[in-house]
């Protein structure tokens, strides 16, 4: 029959045994003062204050990450995926620069203020979008997502947050006739 040992928290005596004590280098007989239930209820409050402060320092890594890279690794990926599919792929980061400020440094779509940035393609890359300046506005990633790979003329109309002016403004940076639905190219001589 093991000995009984008393919880210093609770005062409750339970059999020595690791079924009710934890194994501790410092305790006597090698097992924790306090029992398991004690000591599960004492790290609660420590569990979720860590869990929130590793969370913080998580989020305030990632957006310095995300300042000090500046997209470069979305760039990369879809300048990889319009090569791969042999498609013109140019689009430089002062154009990039150029396009956030001709849109306010807002979403395209809804005008309101972008949060996670993500470039659209208003053409997509699985129907022959090219990374070009002339295909590429700024977007927030939720808007995006849920854009996929439809036809902006189709998809942009059915949106809750549509607008004319603002699709006439997204037309008229790509240089498309809104008559007509025909991007005007321009070719560098």
């Amino acid at each position: 029959m093991p000995e009984m040992k008393k919880c210093s928290h609770c005062g409750e005596f339970f059999p020595e045994t690791l079924q009710y004590f934890c194994k501790s280098r410092t305790g006597k007989n090698g097992l924790h003062a306090k029992c398991k239930e004690c000591r599960k209820e004492l790290n609660k409050p420590y569990k979720r204050s860590s869990y929130e402060r590793n969370r913080e320092s998580s989020l305030k890594y990632m957006s310095n990450w995300q300042k000090a890279h500046k997209g470069s690794v979305n760039t990369k990926n879809q300048r990889y995926r319009t090569k791969k599919n042999e498609l013109p792929s140019d689009l430089t980061v002062e154009q990039w620069d150029n396009c956030l400020v001709y849109f306010d440094h807002k979403d395209a779509y809804t005008g309101l203020p972008l949060k996670i940035v993500s470039q659209d393609h208003v053409v997509p890359l699985s129907r022959g979008g090219e990374y070009t300046i002339n295909n590429i506005i700024p977007c927030e990633k939720s808007v995006n997502s849920s854009k996929g790979n439809k036809d902006f003329f189709k998809w942009y109309p059915n949106q809750p947050f549509y607008s004319k002016d603002r699709e006439l403004k997204i037309l008229s940076y790509l240089n498309y006739d809104p008559k007509t639905h025909i991007q005007q190219l321009t070719f560098a001589i």
